[in-house]
């Protein structure tokens, strides 16, 4: 039997990133002390990351016919990334991203979809037919980067397959509350959370508040990222169901994929959770990056120790 899959569907891009020494004012110029070309785009970082991690992972989304297309899709190549479902978009340019990074690292990114939204009805087909065709117990991670038709063709392929949704609410316009039912987590940043809420999430009290209206409104789990606020797990309320532990990988400044569910099979080894309390489980990501280590994360009165990759 084929290992389940992830299927990562939204936006691919070519990321243009200057590196400056200050932030931007309204009235200068300001000089890049570097510049970079970069695959980027949400869907793609997913993909990039679960490949490398080890799960079976398939891309769906669209680049155009410029030169800019291999600059976004290129380094998948390298990984062996399964792109059959990567469409090229005809008369389109692949999205951009122009990425400017100050010494700080709070980056500022100015977007143009481009391909990302420009979608006609052979490539959504052709994306119901990849999710159709995916192995069981595979999990559909999307952004809300592309087209609503293309999103709700691949959810209800997916609700078909009894697959779970993980989403990334990229934009609030396009997600409403009654959608969060239908979605196993989400993983939004404090602005996308508050957006889709209605509230305000400046700190972990508040924080907490919008794990557990994301959980009352549907959604089992919720992963907020952020660079001052510790991550908010929320599960089931009525009756938690933790069937085994979850992991998250992490980079300096966050999240650097989102959370995947324990149906996929594990490149590092976890033990099972105690009985777990009601509530939410904090989270904050250490700074140390580039190896593996054990951590130990307090819930309540239990705990689990899990393998986290930094």
């Amino acid at each position: 039997m084929a290992q389940p899959a992830v299927l990562s569907l939204g936006s691919i891009n070519a990321d243009l990133r200057f590196e400056v020494d200050k932030p931007f004012s309204s009235d200068a110029t300001v000089r890049a002390s570097g510049f970079s070309r970069k695959s980027g785009g949400k869907a793609a970082n997913v993909a990039y990351f679960t490949q490398r991690l080890g799960f079976p992972t398939k891309l769906l989304g669209q680049v155009g016919d410029d030169d800019l297309a291999t600059v976004a899709i290129g380094p998948f190549m390298q990984e062996n990334l399964d792109l059959e479902a990567v469409f090229v978009a005809p008369n389109s340019m692949t999205g951009i991203a122009v990425v400017v990074v100050p010494a700080d690292g709070n980056k500022s990114i100015l977007s143009v979809a481009n391909a990302n939204m420009n979608w006609q009805t052979p490539a959504v087909e052709k994306v119901v037919q990849a999710i159709d065709n995916a192995p069981a117990s595979s999990v559909l991670i999307a952004d809300f980067e592309v087209p609503r038709i293309v999103l709700e063709a691949a959810f209800k392929a997916a609700e078909r397959r009894g697959f779970r949704i993980i989403v990334d609410p990229t934009f609030a316009d396009q997600i409403e509350k009654t959608d969060l039912k239908r979605f196993y987590a989400v993983s939004p940043n404090q602005k996308e959370a508050a957006d889709v809420l209605g509230i305000e999430v400046a700190n972990e009290s508040q924080a907490s508040q919008a794990a557990t209206e994301f959980n009352a409104l549907g959604a089992k789990l919720h992963a907020l990222s952020s660079p001052t606020v510790a991550a908010s797990f929320v599960r089931g309320m009525r009756r938690p169901q933790y069937e085994r532990p979850l992991s998250m990988s992490w980079t300096r400044r966050g999240p650097a994929m989102p959370l995947l569910p324990r149906s996929l099979p594990r490149p590092w080894r976890t033990n099972r959770h105690m009985k777990p309390p009601a509530g939410a489980l904090r989270l904050q990501p250490s700074r140390l990056v580039g190896r593996a280590r054990r951590r130990l994360i307090p819930l309540g009165r239990s705990s689990i120790r899990c393998s986290l990759l930094y």
